[in-house]
C-alpha cells in the first residue's frame, strides 16, 4: 500500500490507520461489561464473546507488531530521536504516526507538591521494587506470597523508622562534607 499514489481510495482509507492500531486495550473502560453497555444504547461488534475475544486479540497483536516494527527501526538506524526544535540528520524525515512521537520534558526533576526538589533516594524504591518482585518469585518454590510478606515487612520498617524522624527538624549540613 506504500507505493499507491495518495488521490488512490484505498490509500485514503488504508494510509492513515495507525501502525500500532487504536491500542484501545491500553484505555480504562468506561462501560465495565457487554450487557451495561447494551443496556445504555450501544450496539456490540458481535454478541459471540469468542469473535470478541480474537478481535481484541488481534487488536493486542498489531500493537505488539508496531512496537517490534519501531525498535527494529530503531535498533538498524533507520528511525531515531529527535529533540523537539532539533533539526533531523540529513536524509531523515518525521514519521507520521504516533507509535514515533515521544512526549516528555527534556529534563526530569522530581519536585513535591510545593516544588522543592525531592532526593532520588526518596523515589527509588518504586524503581527497584519490580525487580527485586521478579527475583523473588523466580525462587524455586516462593510465589505471590513470599513478594508479599517482603513488601509488608519493607512497610513495617518504614513505619517503625518514622518513631525515630523529626519531620519538623531541619537538618544543618553546612559543616558536613558531601564529596
Amino acid at each position: 500500500m506504500a507505493n499507491l499514489p495518495p488521490d488512490n481510495p484505498w490509500a485514503q482509507i488504508f494510509g492513515k490507520r495507525p501502525l500500532a492500531g487504536p491500542a484501545s486495550f491500553l484505555k480504562q473502560r468506561t462501560v465495565p461489561t457487554t450487557a451495561d453497555g447494551i443496556a445504555i444504547g450501544l450496539e456490540p461488534v458481535t454478541t459471540n464473546p469468542v469473535a470478541l475475544d480474537l478481535l481484541k486479540m488481534h487488536e493486542m497483536d498489531r500493537y505488539v507488531m508496531g512496537q517490534k516494527i519501531m525498535g527494529e527501526l530503531k535498533d538498524i538506524g533507520v528511525a531515531k530521536f529527535v529533540p523537539a526544535g532539533s533539526k533531523p540528520d540529513f536524509g531523515y524525515t518525521k514519521i507520521d504516526d504516533r507509535i514515533a512521537r515521544v512526549l516528555a520534558p527534556r529534563e526530569w526533576k522530581i519536585v513535591d507538591a510545593e516544588g522543592n526538589a525531592v532526593a532520588v533516594t526518596t523515589t527509588s524504591g518504586g524503581s527497584i521494587a519490580p525487580a527485586v518482585t521478579g527475583f523473588l518469585l523466580s525462587i524455586k518454590g516462593a510465589g505471590w506470597d513470599v513478594a508479599f510478606y517482603c513488601s509488608a515487612l519493607v512497610y513495617a520498617a518504614g513505619a517503625v523508622s518514622w518513631i525515630f524522624i523529626d519531620p519538623v527538624k531541619q537538618l544543618d549540613l553546612e559543616d558536613t562534607d558531601l564529596t
